[in-house]
């Protein structure tokens, strides 16, 4: 019997490695199929499960932030409940003695000056200008990029004895929107300017050219936008459409007069933005019935200032 021979053949040392790769890989998914595949499906789950568990930490943790402005001494903190779950953020050119609040004095106003009669630099109502930017900018600052809902309040404003504002402004489930109080005298901007044009410091800064600018010249629809009051509003600081809505209103308080509640409801009709409208943001927020204002001639939390502006 002769014996079998077997040709030989010359194979490169990379050619061997590449065999014994492929050969391993070959061997260990036919030896191993369960494995690989269980890897892969946990790998598939627990990802999202964690991406998920993640989510829901950051939508707890994320608190409910309340925004205030003090410039020139000229009102006191309000006086808000002392919650843990509540960041309170004070912008003012002081320190506040409030320890629940955390006073910011970096001026940032200086990055939204456009160069206008009521621009800072350019007026002598600076403090207004700057409380300004503070209220319509707070989405855009540091100190609020972990807040997942803004509630702004004026100084001027006094709510005594405010019960549950955490809950309650859950309660509104205000991802995504934005609450303003309706005026609860003044029907539209054409009344207003009524209102407006009793106080100098409005006549001196064209009011009603402004709003005449506004009906002319836009076809404002002025009848049929109802009027805000702008001292509170709650939002969603990461919502684009309330940024360029924000940014306009401070636009034309630059650029015409510092009455924002002439400006708001243009600019939320120019801007298309939705508000969601409360006649009573008194008891649904603060938990305290309205109460009538023999200042301001209306039942409203609002009870007028605690100080004149300079006329």
């Amino acid at each position: 019997m002769n014996p079998v021979t077997v040709p030989t053949v010359n194979v490169s040392i990379h050619e061997k490695r590449a065999v014994g790769i492929l050969a391993d890989e070959i061997c260990g998914a036919a030896r191993f199929p369960i494995f690989r595949n269980m890897t892969r499906s946990i790998f598939l789950i627990i990802i999202p499960i964690l991406l998920f568990i993640l989510y829901l930490h950051q939508k707890r943790s994320a608190p409910i932030c309340v925004v205030s402005t003090i410039f020139n001494d000229y009102d006191d903190p309000p006086d808000l409940p002392n919650d843990d779950r509540i960041k309170y953020i004070m912008y003012t050119d002081r320190p506040i003695m409030d320890k629940r609040w955390i006073s910011v004095t970096t001026p940032y106003w200086k990055r939204e000056q456009y160069g206008y009669k009521n621009s800072i630099g350019n007026t002598k109502h600076e403090a207004m200008m700057k409380s300004k930017f503070y209220k319509l900018f707070a989405w855009s600052l540091p100190e609020t990029f972990d807040c997942r809902t803004i509630l702004y309040i004026d100084a001027q404003v006094i709510i005594a004895n405010a019960t549950n504002l955490y809950e309650r402004i859950l309660a509104l489930n205000p991802d995504g929107k934005m609450f303003m109080q309706l005026h609860q005298h003044n029907r539209d901007v054409s009344v207003e300017l009524v209102a407006a044009k009793q106080q100098v410091r409005y006549v001196r800064d064209g009011v009603e050219n402004q709003t005449r600018h506004y009906f002319n010249d836009y076809r404002f629809p002025y009848k049929t936008q109802p009027l805000f009051l702008g001292g509170m509003f709650i939002y969603d600081p990461r919502v684009t459409d309330f940024h360029r809505m924000f940014r306009c209103v401070y636009r034309e308080c630059q650029l015409w007069s510092y009455e924002d509640q002439i400006s708001f409801p243009f600019c939320i009709w120019l801007e298309k933005v939705n508000i969601v409208h409360m006649r009573d943001m008194c008891t649904r927020v603060f938990g305290n019935a309205p109460k009538l204002s023999q200042e301001l001639g209306m039942p409203i939390c609002i009870r007028g200032y605690h100080k004149k502006l300079p006329m």
